[in-house]
Order: C-alpha cells, then structure tokens, then sequence
C-alpha cells in the first residue's frame, strides 16, 4: 500500500527502529565508561634515565597514558623529551588488566632505561637499550590488587 497512512506509518517504524539502535550504541559506551571509572587503577609512574652525567635529549618518546577515571587511555607521542641527570618522570593512572608501556631513543653515544613504577614503590618493568643510540622500551599489563 502506497497510502499517505502508510507512508507516515512506515516513516514511525523507521525512526522507532533507528532510536532503538542508537540508544542501544550509546548504552553501550555508557556501560563501558562506567566500568572504567568504577575499575581498580594503580598510581602508575613512568621513568627514563640515561648514563650520561649532564642528561640528554631522548627522541621518540611514546607512554600510555590514563589522565583520570573518567578518560579512556591513549598513547602520548612526544618527538623529544630533556632528561635531566635526575632522569625524567610522568605520573598517571593505570587501570588493572590495562597495557602499560613507554619506549624512546636516547642520542649517539648515550644509553636510556626506562622503568615503570606501581605507586611510586614496586617496579614493575624495567629495561636499559642494548647498546648507545639504541631504542628502550618497557611494557606491562597492570596487575589485579591483592586480595
């Protein structure tokens, strides 16, 4: 039937149709945020270093980062970072069963290490470039808390 009953009646059961399928998405997302904020996160510590007395300029410079409960993770490109003599650090948060990682490129001549440290006590990776010039890079998942 090509009445104008039936067209109007049509165009509801599409629009009904495609409400039901857009609401469903967005009850998705908010179910998934809500279990981000609601999840266990350890205070998560990202450290580079280098052997060279004065510091140096690393390259390359990537870390997962989580800024609060609220925001999903995403990975920070920096294309250069001063490491001072007291090495360089980034504090965020690490959600349990998350990826955590950070990786760079010290210059020539000079060696990196990274670290990534679970509430500013326990190591939980750590990793020195196998040789001068050469990439570092830590990963870990963070872990489940103690019961």
């Amino acid at each position: 039937m090509n009445t104008p009953h039936a067209k109007i009646l049509t165009a509801i059961v599409s629009t009904t149709a495609m409400t039901g399928v857009a609401l469903s998405l967005t009850g998705c997302a908010f179910i998934d945020k809500m279990v981000t904020t609601s999840a266990d996160t350890w205070a998560v510590t990202y450290e580079l270093s280098v052997d060279n007395v004065d510091g140096a300029t690393v390259s390359n410079v990537a870390y997962r980062d989580t800024p609060d409960r609220a925001t999903g993770q995403s990975v920070v490109k920096a294309n250069q970072v001063d490491v001072s003599a007291d090495g360089w650090k980034f504090d965020t948060l690490g959600v349990v069963g998350k990826d955590l990682s950070i990786s760079a490129i010290p210059p020539e001549g000079v060696r990196a290490t990274c670290k990534i440290m679970l509430d500013k006590t326990e190591v939980l990776a750590t990793a020195t470039s196998d040789a001068p010039g050469q990439p570092v890079r830590c990963e870990a998942v963070a872990p489940e808390f103690a019961k």
